[in-house]
Order: structure tokens, then sequence, then C-alpha cells
């Protein structure tokens, strides 16, 4: 019999900003016996500290509060602890607690803070998690503290949820708190706070257009996709993807149109620093590279074994989708692609070896953004190969729809299931190339997944950093008549 949680969250209010909340949470019956695990919390992720001190969570059953001892578990990039309880439990067990907000901050945006008058962030921050492989999970909310009309927006919706999943499904879930702006459509929705320097629903329009076609793409209409705008003061234009949402981030002092989010006139993007992406194509390229993350996903464990296809097709199909649907021209979908191969070609990790252990990517950057190139720029000359062995009748998304199908029917996603359909495809084994992409080694992209009219040439680059010379491929093609 499936267990329930219910959980019952009380947003503060100090006048001026929502400065934490209140956590109440009751587990039905766990019966756990002494030095058994009760639950787990987060005490850090990537930088991130958990927003209540573990000392002051009060845990409670039928016969009164319950001791518990912390013990710090390790994970990749995670740092735990885990709460044995010492003595046997009876009955539900209840949490009790206050999680304390700090200003909201920039990427990634796992934290829980509070932006003006409003709070947003992800559960990992002040929610744990429970034993049980699933639950029944009522979420309710109280908002008696805040300003009248104000309100709650999570991944799931507007207002509590009531769903059966793991626990860990509200940990890695965003939470919209305040005077929410909205465009919303069925099960998709933007969502802003208010006044911001950009017009929220042209915006909300254009995304929910492009979001619908995705999803028609991908074979997944109907499903529920929702995008929280958070502000920051750090000129950082980028995002994170959860399950079926993400946040993105917005420069707060800077005033933006429609035109400056979805590069739709012809050139918006014509001048850019060769080193950097204009913040114009942050927000070009991050709204569709994060909707794609919801189809895309697969499992990537160890962290660097999958990153390559997760990554790579977002870049792909982010770029492509947008342009086949006629959301983007040539000569912004050429722009982009040129700043991408400068950023890939010229980064002093390009010839990296892929297999390196990857915890250190979390500390630089550059070595951070060489799977997204690798990837993208492999899966364009797949796209190649494919069409090539097939005379055209084929292309890189019927391997995509077929590795996604495996994964739809519990076939674990791997390189060996990537390399095997595709050497069936190509009537060749497909490793070599694979595996030169893996290494590091140079291999010329294609610009022929926008159309056979983008061609491809090899020019001279400076490495970043070192300033060796390297090889960097560009693009150029005009307007289809």
């Amino acid at each position: 019999m499936v267990r329930e949680l219910e959980y019952r969250l009380t947003p503060l209010w100090d006048g001026r900003k929502i400065p934490g909340m209140q956590v109440n949470i009751r587990e039905d019956a766990p019966e756990i016996k002494k030095g058994g695990k009760l639950f787990t919390i987060l005490e850090n992720l990537i930088r991130y500290p958990f927003t209540c001190p573990r000392e002051e969570i009060v845990v409670e059953d039928e016969k009164g509060e319950v001791p518990v001892m912390f013990e710090q578990e390790e994970k990749f990039l995670t740092r735990s602890q885990a709460a044995y309880v010492l003595r046997d439990t009876k009955g539900s067990v209840s949490l009790s607690y206050t999680c304390h907000f700090h200003e909201a901050t920039g990427n990634p945006p796992y934290d829980m803070g509070y932006e003006g008058s409003g709070a947003n962030g992800t559960g990992t921050a002040f929610l744990p998690e429970f034993t049980a492989d699933r639950y029944r999970i009522r979420l309710l909310w109280d908002m008696s503290k805040l300003p009248e009309g104000w309100e709650a927006v999570t991944t799931y919706g507007e207002g509590g949820i009531d769903i059966e999943e793991a626990s860990s499904a509200l940990l890695y879930c965003y939470y919209y708190i305040g005077k929410i702006c909205r465009e919303e459509k069925e099960n998709f929705g933007f969502y802003w706070y208010e006044n911001p320097l950009f017009d929220g629903e042209a915006i909300g329009k254009w995304t929910m257009g492009l979001y619908e076609k995705m999803a028609g793409f991908f074979g997944d209409e109907g499903k529920t996709f929702r995008i929280f705008m958070r502000g920051n003061d750090r000129g950082q234009m980028n995002g994170m993807a959860l399950p079926r949402s993400f946040i993105l981030l917005y420069e707060r002092d800077k005033k933006y149109g429609i035109d400056d989010f979805a590069g739709l006139p012809e050139g918006l993007l014509e001048e850019y620093d060769r080193d950097n992406y204009s913040w114009h194509n942050h927000m070009l390229t991050t709204l569709p590279h994060e909707m794609v993350h919801v189809w895309t996903t697969v499992p990537d464990e160890p962290f660097g074994n999958m990153t390559w296809f997760v990554e790579g097709t977002a870049e792909y199909y982010g770029l492509l989708l947008p342009y086949r649907f006629g959301l983007m021209s040539v000569k912004d979908a050429l722009t982009v692609l040129n700043l991408r191969a400068l950023r890939y070609y010229e980064n002093p990790f390009a010839d990296s070896d892929d297999y390196e252990p990857m915890q250190r990517a979390f500390g630089d950057s550059e070595l951070m953004r060489v799977h997204y190139g690798r990837g993208f720029f492999y899966l364009t000359a797949v796209n190649r190969d494919i069409r090539r062995a097939s005379e055209n009748k084929l292309c890189l998304d019927d391997l995509v729809m077929k590795i996604l199908e495996c994964q739809k029917s519990g076939i674990e996603v791997t390189n060996e299931l990537w390399n095997r359909e595709l050497s069936a495809m190509l009537g060749c084994d497909s490793r070599p190339a694979y595996e030169d992409m893996r290494r590091g080694r140079l291999f010329v992209p294609d610009g022929t997944f926008l159309g056979d009219n983008i061609k491809v040439k090899e020019t001279e680059g400076k490495t970043r950093r070192e300033h060796r010379t390297c090889t960097v491929f560009q693009f150029t093609g005009e307007e289809k008549v």
C-alpha cells in the first residue's frame, strides 16, 4: 500500500519581503525501527546550503518528540545529512521547521530566495527526501501571512499538489510565490513578477507557440510545462531546467523587448563579441535549449557519460526547430551557429579527452561548455552521414526518435545503444567516429541540418587563454527563395 505524505507550506512576510517559510510535513505511519533512516536533507548542492539548520527540525510521532542523529553522506557535487531515529517510531511522524531565505542568486538557481516582494527556487533547498520508493503526496499552501491576492505556483500548477510520486518529486520542482503575472494556456504557463522591464505577455505568447510546436514534434502534446522568470543584477542571461519546467534568468535592470527574447527580426544578432554570447543570443538560444531538455534528457551517470547527448540534442534541436518552424531567419540561425563554432573550436579544452573525470567541470566554465559544442557539432555530422547513407530518406530525427522510443519502452539509453542503432542506419561501424568525438579529435561539422544551402568552411582561430592556433569552422548561406 502506498503511504501518504502531506506538506503544509506557510510563506512568511516581514512587510517588505518573504524571508522564509514554515514547513510542516506528516508521513503516514512509517514504523521505523531504532537506527533506521527517516529522511535526508541536501546539506549542500553544488554551492547552495539547506535553508534550515538541521538542529531546528523538530520530529514527533504519537509518543512525542523523536530524537534523531544525523550522519553525513556524499555523492558527486552533493553533501547530504541523513536523519536516523534513536528509538522506534509509532504511528505517523511529523516534521516541523522554518526555512530562511536569502536574496535570490544567479545560475544555477537551486536556492530558494526572495526577489523583490516574491520568492522562488527549488525544493532541494528546503525540503527533505523520504525513504520509500513512492508516496501519495499532498501539498497544501497557507497564504494567510501574505498580502491579499498573492499566490503560489509550482511545476505542477497553481495552488496545491496531489500526486503519486517519489518524495524527490517535490525537491526537483520549482516554487514561485508572490504577486504573480502569467501567460497561460491549458497546461502551459509563463510566470513573472510585477513591473519587469520586458513585455511578459508577448514573450509568453511567443514561447507558448514554440512549445506547442516542439511538443508536437516530439509527440508529447498535452503534458505540463512551465517557465518561471527570475531577475538578477549580475548580468546573467541563462537558466536551469528541471522536469517539465525551468527558471529563466534575466538581467533585472535591462529593458527588453519581445525581439530581444525571440530573435525574430532579420540580423538581430549580427553584431556580437566573438568571445562572448551577447545577451540577445542568450535569450534566443536559452528558451528553446531548455525546452528540448523536456524530451531528450537521458540518465547521465556517472556525470559526463551521456552529457554529449543530453546537451548536444538540446543545442541541435534548440536551433533547428525554431528555424524549421519559421521563428528564426537564416541570418540569425547562421549567427547563432557561428557563435557556437567559435565557442567550441576556440575552447582551450576542445581537444581534451571526454572520458577524463568530470568532477572539475563545475569549477571551470570553459570545460563545462565542451560537452555542449562537442555533442552539437558531432550531431550535425551524424545527420549528414545518415542522409548520405539513406539517400536522404532518413536523418538524425529518425535516430533520435528511435533512441527516445527505446527509453519510453524501458530500455536503458547508453552509448552502446546509440552506436548500435546508428551503425544499423549507416550500414557500417559508427564507433570510430564516435570515439574520435569523445577523445576530442578534430572532426568537420555540417550545416545542412538547416538546409542544403548552408555551407561550411575551414578557418584559423586562436584558443582562448593559451591563444594557440586552432582550426575553426564557420558557416555561410542565404535565405531560400
